[in-house]
C-alpha cells in the first residue's frame, strides 16, 4: 500500500518501508491494487457468491441469441458514429462508414481477431498496426473476457476445445464429482456446472465481444493516427486510453482496473445489480456525449470535429429511428410518424389496452426510454441482480406485478412447487421467458422473438393509462398505509 504521510509500516510483525504519495495518488494506486473483498476467510464466501451472480448473468444474457444481437446493434451504432465523426472533421469518407456501418457486426470482429492475432505472435503486423497494437497494449485492455465476469477460476470448456484439449479437461472436470470427500465431490458438481454455464456463454462473452470491443477500437484509433500525423508518443496513448474507455461503455466487459474505482465498492454493485458494467457504461457514454455538446459545437467551429461521446449519441438516436421507421414500415406499410421511430409498431394489437402493439430495438435506447419514460423505481429494479430479485420476491410472496407467487392455502408441495415455477421462469433466457411468448393478436415475427425483441411495456402503448394506473397503486398503498396507523393509534388510545 501507498502511505500519505512519510514513514514505515508493519506487515504482520516485520517493519515493511512503505512508498510515499499525495493523498489522491495514494488512493488511486491503493484502490487498483487492492483485492477489495477477495481476501482473507471472507475470500472464499465473496467468491462463491461473485460466480452465482456470474453465472446468473450469463444464463439470462448469454444463453441466448439477445445479448448477440445488443453487441452487433452496438457495432453498427459505434461503427455509425465513427462515420459522424469523419464527416463533422470533413472528410467526405465518413458517408461511405455510415453506409458500411451494417456491416460493422462482421467487420470489427474481423478485425478484432486479426489484431489479437498479431499481437500473440500467429501473424507478422504491418509497421502501422505494430504501431497500433503497441498503443493498444498500453491502454490496459484485455485479449480476454476479464476474469471478474467470469463463473470459475480455470478457463471454460470452450477454451478447452479451442486449444485442443477438449477431452482431457471434460474428464478431468467429471472425475471431481465422483472422487474424493463428500465435500470434494460437491465442490467438483458446482465446478462443473460453472463451467457449462460458462461454456455455453463463451462464444459470445469470451470469443465474440472482447474481440468486436477491439476491432471497433482498432478502426477509430486508426482514424486518429492517419488524421494525426505528428501527434506525440504521449498524445497518441492518452488518445487510446480514452477511446478505450468509450468502448468499454459501448460494449460491456469493462475493465474496472482501468478507472481505479474502490474495489471492494465494485465487487458489492456486482453482486447487487445485474451488471453494473452496463448502467455504469450507459451513464458516462449518453450523459457524457450529452454534456459535451457545448464542446463539440466548438468543434465543429474550429474544424477539429465533434467528440466522441457527442458522436456516439448522435449515432444511437439516429441508428434507432431509421431502425425503427424501417421496422413500422416493414410491419404496416405505412409510413413511420411520432413514436414510431422510438418504439416501431408491429401490426398488432395490444390485448391489454387496444393500442397498437409497439416493440423496441435491443440497446441502449430502450434503457434511456425505460428511465425517462417509466417508473424510476420499477427500472431501478429491474437492474437488480436476477437471483436476489427472484429470492426477494419469494420471500415476501409477491411477483413483478405484486400479484402471489404460491397460494397460502397450498399445501407445501403445491407450494413448493409453485417457488421452484417462478424462479425458473425468472431466471430463464430473454427470449425463452414467460414474457416473450406470442400472444392473441401479436404482430412480431419468430424470427424477433428469437433475438429477444419483446412488445414494449404499457408506458408506451398507453402512457397516460401506465400513469393513471402507477398513480391508482400508490394511491392505495398511501391509503392503507393511513388506515393501518389509524388502527395502531386507536389500540394505544384503548390501552
Amino acid at each position: 500500500l501507498v502511505r500519505t504521510e512519510k514513514g514505515a509500516g508493519t506487515v504482520g510483525h516485520r517493519p515493511e518501508k512503505m512508498l510515499y504519495a499525495p493523498e489522491g495518488a495514494a488512493r488511486v494506486y491503493n484502490n487498483y491494487i487492492s483485492k477489495g473483498l477477495n481476501q482473507g476467510d471472507a475470500g472464499p464466501i465473496y467468491r462463491g457468491a461473485r460466480a452465482v451472480a456470474n453465472g446468473l448473468v450469463q444464463m439470462k444474457l448469454g444463453l441466448s441469441a439477445f445479448h448477440g444481437a445488443v453487441m452487433g446493434q452496438e457495432g453498427i451504432i459505434s461503427e455509425m458514429a465513427r462515420g459522424i465523426k469523419q464527416v463533422s472533421q470533413g472528410d467526405v469518407k465518413g458517408l461511405a462508414t455510415m453506409a458500411k456501418s451494417p456491416a460493422a457486426p462482421v467487420t470489427s470482429y474481423l478485425r478484432g481477431t486479426k489484431m489479437a492475432d498479431q499481437i500473440v505472435g500467429k501473424t507478422a503486423p504491418s509497421e502501422f498496426d505494430s504501431k497500433l497494437n503497441g498503443i493498444w497494449e498500453r491502454t490496459g485492455q484485455r485479449l480476454g473476457m476479464d476474469k471478474i465476469y467470469a463463473t470459475r477460476k480455470g478457463t471454460s470448456l470452450f477454451a478447452s476445445a479451442l486449444r485442443g484439449t477438449f477431452q482431457r479437461d471434460l474428464q478431468n472436470a467429471l472425475q471431481t464429482t465422483y472422487k474424493g470427500t463428500a465435500g470434494e465431490r460437491v465442490k467438483g458438481a458446482l465446478d462443473l456446472a460453472g463451467n457449462v454455464i460458462q461454456s455455453t456463454a463463451a462464444p459470445l462473452f469470451e470469443h465474440y465481444i472482447p474481440n468486436v470491443k477491439r476491432g471497433a477500437w482498432a478502426q477509430q484509433m486508426s482514424d486518429f493516427l492517419k488524421a494525426n500525423p505528428n501527434a506525440t508518443e504521449a498524445e497518441q496513448v492518452a488518445y487510446g486510453q480514452k477511446l478505450s474507455d468509450n468502448i468499454d461503455n459501448r460494449f460491456g466487459e469493462l475493465v474496472a482496473d482501468n478507472n481505479f474505482w474502490n474495489k471492494s465498492a465494485y465487487q458489492i454493485g456486482q453482486l447487487l445489480m445485474l451488471s453494473p458494467s452496463w448502467n455504469i457504461g450507459t451513464a458516462r457514454e449518453i450523459g457524457g456525449g450529452i454534456a459535451n455538446i457545448p464542446k463539440s459545437l466548438k468543434g465543429l467551429v474550429q474544424g477539429k470535429g465533434i467528440d466522441d461521446k457527442t458522436a456516439y449519441v448522435a449515432a444511437l438516436v439516429g441508428t434507432t429511428m431509421l431502425e425503427n421507421g424501417v421496422a413500422t414500415y416493414m410491419h404496416t406499410g405505412k409510413p413511420p410518424q411520432g413514436e414510431d421511430y422510438f418504439a416501431y409498431r408491429t401490426g398488432g394489437t395490444d390485448p391489454a389496452t387496444g393500442q397498437p402493439e409497439r416493440a423496441m430495438m435491443p440497446g441502449y435506447m430502450k434503457d434511456v426510454l425505460a428511465w425517462t419514460m417509466n417508473d424510476p423505481r420499477a427500472e431501478a429494479w429491474n437492474k437488480a441482480n436476477p437471483g436476489l430479485k427472484t429470492l426477494y420476491e419469494t420471500i415476501r410472496n409477491r411477483d413483478y406485478k405484486d400479484q402471489p407467487i404460491v397460494n397460502p392455502q397450498g399445501s407445501p408441495t403445491e407450494q413448493l412447487g409453485e417457488v421452484a415455477q417462478y424462479g425458473a421462469e425468472q431466471l430463464t433466457p430473454i427470449p425463452f421467458g414467460e414474457s416473450n411468448k406470442p400472444k392473441k393478436g401479436s404482430g412480431l415475427t419468430p424470427v424477433e422473438r428469437a433475438v429477444g425483441i419483446r412488445p414494449t411495456s404499457r408506458y408506451l402503448t398507453d402512457p397516460q393509462g401506465s400513469k393513471a394506473a402507477q398513480a391508482g397503486r400508490d394511491l392505495r398503498a398511501w391509503k392503507a398505509k393511513q388506515r393501518t396507523d389509524a388502527r395502531m393509534k386507536a389500540r394505544e388510545a384503548d390501552q
